[in-house]
């Protein structure tokens, strides 16, 4: 799988830094060795250039290699013997890498090592996040209350995401969310998208008008980073496109629109679509050749309902009013004392 440049290198500098450190920290110690256990650190030299005779030793086939694992047996025991009394042990004074099964390279005999991996798929959900809301859009936080009259379609749906997410391979389907607007297909695509990214997939997600402003400009100005996007964007695990038909269509972006789709099915991997739009309304405002490649090989999934977005800012209002009526009804109540008003007695307010 090839990941974006920018965060290869990301993913190696952290783990140079991280070698760095354990050797710094290494240092210290035998500093410190050398200050307080002068016997420890000579003990040590001397082990290691054993360890060097020996090998040159059996390299050589000398007959004096048994004589020098004897030295090394010994030496060994003197240097236990010495870190015990300094309540140390030989770990010590070994480097501690993150990872001890690269030392922190980030390769085992050529081939990527899992911790190196694992950075890349944090630094794969970090750069959904820096793109889109991700980090705020999950499968615990997709509020069902809001759906009155759909609840039990959207309950489905949402349990139809978390199994997508969960069993998501190369062979997943192509998913077409659409509906009106504020009814959640975004929040659901990148729950999704959030989900697959931290199982180590590439994923990428653009919405519509900056995905094609980012193709257009990565074709016709041949830009290395620009090319280096399209390649992803074609290629990668799983690409999420929002807000579908929310571009300017032109004659050009109606033709990258069929390339990237047609390009993605043909080698096969998926590609989730959100739009506004119907399929009605995909025909036409793209070509034939786009709406019918989406309708025979994309799984249509229906949003229903009133607009979330708006039902949130009613009850933000609701709330509001609330919070201030209580507001002023307790102002009214401690303005006088026993919270009596003076006409109660009588008296006259001028």
């Amino acid at each position: 799988m090839r990941y974006p440049k920018k965060l290869e290198q990301h993913a190696d500098a952290i783990l140079s830094s991280r070698r760095r450190e354990a050797i710094r920290e290494q240092e210290e110690v035998q500093n410190w060795l050398r200050t307080t256990h002068p016997a420890i650190l000579g003990c040590q030299n001397k082990l290691s250039r054993l360890l060097a005779r020996l090998g040159i030793a059996k390299i050589r086939r000398s007959s004096c290699d048994k004589e020098i694992e004897a030295q090394i047996d010994a030496t060994r025991k003197e240097l236990h013997d010495l870190m015990t009394d300094a309540q140390m042990s030989e770990d010590d004074l070994l480097p501690k890498y993150t990872c001890p099964e690269c030392q922190d390279r980030g390769y085992i005999d050529g081939r990527p090592c899992p911790c190196r991996q694992t950075i890349l798929n944090r630094l794969v959900y970090e750069q959904l996040c820096d793109v889109s809301p991700a980090q705020s859009c999950s499968f615990d936080n997709f509020d069902l209350h809001y759906y009155v009259d759909h609840r039990q379609d959207m309950a489905k749906t949402l349990k139809s995401c978390e199994r997508y997410a969960k069993d998501f391979s190369k062979n997943s389907k192509n998913l077409l969310f659409y509906g009106d607007p504020g009814l959640g297909k975004t929040h659901l695509s990148l729950a999704i998208a959030g989900e697959v990214a931290r199982s180590g997939h590439l994923v990428m997600y653009a919405s519509a008008p900056h995905l094609m402003a980012q193709l257009e400009d990565a074709k016709f100005r041949q830009s290395e980073a620009g090319m280096e996007y399209r390649e992803i964007i074609y290629g990668c695990d799983l690409l999420v496109i929002d807000d579908l038909g929310a571009e300017l269509v032109t004659r050009y972006t109606q033709s990258e629109v069929y390339d990237l789709i047609n390009t993605r099915l043909n080698i096969g991997i998926p590609t989730i679509i959100n739009t506004n739009l119907t399929m009605n309304g995909i025909y036409k405002l793209y070509t034939n050749r786009v709406a019918s490649r989406i309708a025979g090989t994309y799984t249509e999934v229906q949003f229903q309902g009133r607009d979330i977005r708006l039902q949130k800012r009613v009850e933000e209002m609701e709330a509001h009013e609330q919070k201030a009526q209580t507001s002023h009804i307790w102002r009214a109540a401690t303005s006088y004392p026993c919270g009596k008003n003076p006409q109660d007695d009588g008296r006259a307010v001028m």
